[in-house]
């Protein structure tokens, strides 16, 4: 492909051609004395951009958004899903790691467009699903050069979140504070809840539209995403056809491979309550919906319950999965380019942009304080009394007998709906993976922690 100077270059010596053959024409006028200057023909001059005049530059230069008194700096956070200080750790984050080689001119002379609104051009694209014209006049940097940044942001940010993903997502630091909030909802030993959440794709190739166009109408991309129960994200596989569904998706998990195969979950012990006492049982999981297949690592709620025990146990593990659920909630409502039909033609970009959502629904948990807000209750620093007031306050209002009595009547035992002979060959399967043995541990652990007033509701 010929660079843009040759084609320049082409350009005027085509327009000097047409020139000097028309002063052919005219007689006793010799070609070379044809001066396209004195015609009046002049490359034209390309005027300064004033990018701190914009704007977004009279808002960065005046740090009119830096006091949450003022109506600037409630905008900021509405219309950008950052605070200034962690605005400024962006900010900062590029330079450092060189994201985007910055030099005060271009080429030609002219000032560079500064960092700053470039990033913020990012945050509005990713808040507001706007397109780079809209940048562009909020910003006086040119849509090419805010294509350009946001594409090369969102490459370097999601291989960041997949890096993350990949090492200190799989530490036993992290497994064990990701366990411990499960173990407190009655259920020792999970690690994570998992679900499939679609992204629609606007700009899906013709060819591939009726692969990604599934049970939705319209093409989406489905990525699996694990998360703990206090809404971090853990893990995020790639992008999967739009018709693809869980089973088929959850084979081919990095993280759900992890738990069958990594010593850091094979390995883990943690402790069951049952009748006779306490048990120890090895190999972490995670808990799903009912449409994965039923290995032991994947938790899945009963399909058909025979006893108060089995529904109790049902809507327990349902309450506690919507983690998940409420996640997927969070992230399109604070990232509205995963509401909407996204604008790429590629699946790669769209995967760099769901990764780098992801990445800033981690970094806005953390610094919210989140992540450590039951630190306290777990670490012991607390008296007696203390800890005592704060699991009555964490419990369930209502008990789980009354819960199922309220949802499926008191006559469900007697009900004569016998599961048996029901499940499906999943299900079957599940019996030699170990599912069946230690769903039944699991439900025989929550109604002993029931029964002792150990059960908490932490969300």
């Amino acid at each position: 492909m010929p660079s843009r100077k040759s084609i320049v270059v082409a350009a005027a010596a085509l327009q000097h051609t047409v020139f000097v053959a028309a002063a052919s024409c005219v007689p006793g006028l010799k070609a070379e004395d044809v001066d396209l200057r004195k015609c009046g023909f002049k490359r034209a001059k390309v005027s300064d951009r004033d990018y701190w005049g914009s704007n977004w530059g009279q808002l960065i230069k005046k740090g009119l958004h830096r006091d949450d008194r003022t109506p600037a700096g409630r905008k900021f956070v509405r219309r950008f899903r950052v605070t200034p200080d962690q605005f400024d750790g962006l900010v900062a984050e590029v330079n450092e790691k060189g994201w985007w080689p910055y030099k005060p001119t271009d080429a030609s002379g002219r000032p560079a467009a500064p960092v700053e609104l470039l990033v913020l051009g990012v945050l509005r694209m990713l808040g507001r699903a706007c397109t780079f014209d809209d940048l562009e006049e909020l910003s006086n940097i040119s849509e090419e050069t805010h294509r350009r940044f946001f594409e090369a942001y969102t490459d370097e940010s999601a291989a960041d979140f997949r890096r993350e993903c990949a090492e200190e997502h799989h530490t036993p630091d992290y497994v064990k504070e990701s366990e411990r909030v499960f173990r407190a909802n009655g259920f020792p030993g999970c690690v994570a809840a998992i679900d499939c959440v679609h992204v629609p794709w606007g700009m899906c190739p013709t060819g591939l539209k009726g692969a990604f166009t599934g049970k939705e109408g319209f093409a989406t991309v489905s990525y699996e995403v694990s998360t703990n129960q206090l809404k971090r994200i853990t893990h995020c596989e790639p992008g999967f056809a739009g018709t693809c569904n869980d089973i088929t998706i959850s084979k081919s998990d990095y993280f759900v491979t992890q738990l069958k195969e990594n010593p850091v979950y094979t390995e883990m012990e943690f402790e069951l309550q049952s009748e006779d006492g306490v048990i120890t049982e090895q190999g972490a999981y995670s808990i799903t919906d009912g449409g994965y297949i039923n290995w032991r690592v994947l938790q899945a709620p009963m399909r058909i319950t025979d006893t108060l025990a089995e529904a109790a146990y049902y809507q327990q593990l349902v309450s506690t999965r919507k983690s998940v659920e409420c996640t997927f909630g969070i992230l399109k409502q604070r990232f509205r380019i995963l509401k909407v039909p996204m604008l790429f033609r590629t699946k790669a970009r769209v995967d760099a942009v769901m990764f780098t959502c992801c990445r800033l629904h981690n970094i806005l948990h953390d610094d919210s304080g989140q992540r450590t807000k039951f630190d306290d209750v777990f670490e012991g620093n607390w008296s007696e009394g203390e800890l005592a007031a704060i699991r009555q306050k964490l419990r369930k209002r209502v008990s789980l007998a009354k819960m199922v009595d309220r949802i499926v009547g008191v006559d469900f035992d007697a009900s004569g709906t016998g599961a048996k002979g029901c499940h499906t060959k999943a299900e079957r399967a599940g019996e030699g993976s170990g599912y069946r043995a230690l769903q039944r541990k699991l439900m025989i652990n929550l109604s002993v922690m029931e029964k002792n007033g150990d059960l908490m509701h932490m969300v």
